[in-house]
């Protein structure tokens, strides 16, 4: 059976922020203006209906989502300034975003806009939309594997909308839900990078610390104690291949390297001495 057509929310309220120019819409579109009811849901290319450039955003319930493929934009989101870029997707909830400012004549991509009536099924659902960290966090560029993936949905979710003979919401709402699933693993995932990025750094700061310490002490005299990595990572309380991932990701060079290059000075001290 058909599922029913969604209708257009606060048609009055859209503004040129989110609505393409009124000619030439998509039948699918001008049925939900057609249709009062509370949910909607629509998408669009970007080449399609460009819009203008630059303008005031407008204030609403209806949630944003972007994914810019080719060009480059200038917005300011929640009190804070943000640049968008090609292969980067955005979500935007409308009454956070202030202005906009396309700062290339040529860009494409899609974008669709909803209300929470038409993506939540329940009371759970609405609330995990509202508390979505992605909408907190407007930008997040993608790998090339990963907007191939985003582009692939925007796709299937522009020939459903389009496609009036056999539209159905159901499926627009499972795709988009898709999307927002899609884009949390991205997120967490980048996340997960930027910890281990730090991490690593932290670990090879107080690598590189320990061994200035050493080197103070030779510098007194003293002979270098330390001259495993073993024994720099029980000192460190890491694991040996930890301690060698994270000096090689950050620096290029393996804990032993850093190791023998100070041996080889002290040697050098030791012959300068005698």
């Amino acid at each position: 059976m058909k599922s029913q057509m969604v209708a257009l929310y606060q048609l009055a309220d859209l503004g040129n922020s989110y609505l393409p120019p009124s000619h030439n819409l998509p039948l699918s579109y001008t049925e939900q203006i057609r249709v009062a009811e509370p949910a909607h849901f629509s998408v669009f290319r970007l080449d399609e209906y460009p819009g203008n450039q630059a303008f005031e955003a407008n204030r609403n319930d209806l949630y944003k989502v972007l994914l810019l493929t080719k060009g480059r934009s200038q917005f300011h989101y929640h009190e804070q300034s943000y640049r968008a870029v090609a292969d980067c997707i955005l979500f935007l909830k409308p009454a956070e975003v202030s202005s906009w400012k396309d700062t290339t004549a040529e860009r494409e991509g899609y974008y669709c806009i909803f209300n929470p009536s038409f993506y939540a099924f329940n009371a759970v659902h609405l609330k995990a939309l509202q508390d979505n960290m992605l909408f907190n966090n407007p930008v997040l560029q993608l790998s090339p594997a990963q907007a191939t993936i985003f582009r692939d949905l925007f796709i299937k979710l522009h020939q459903e909308f389009n496609d009036i003979i056999q539209y159905n919401t159901e499926m627009l709402r499972l795709y988009l839900h898709m999307m927002l699933i899609e884009a949390d693993r991205a997120y967490k995932y980048q996340m997960a990078q930027l910890k281990t990025t730090a991490d690593a750094a932290h670990v090879t700061e107080r690598f590189l610390q320990l061994l200035a310490e050493e080197a103070d002490k030779v510098m007194r005299g003293q002979e270098l104690r330390m001259k495993t990595v073993k024994q720099l990572a029980d000192l460190l309380e890491v694991h040996p291949s930890h301690l060698n991932t994270s000096v090689k990701s950050v620096t290029g060079k393996t804990p032993r390297a850093f190791i023998k290059n100070r041996l080889a000075h002290e040697a050098l001290q030791n012959q300068a001495v005698h």
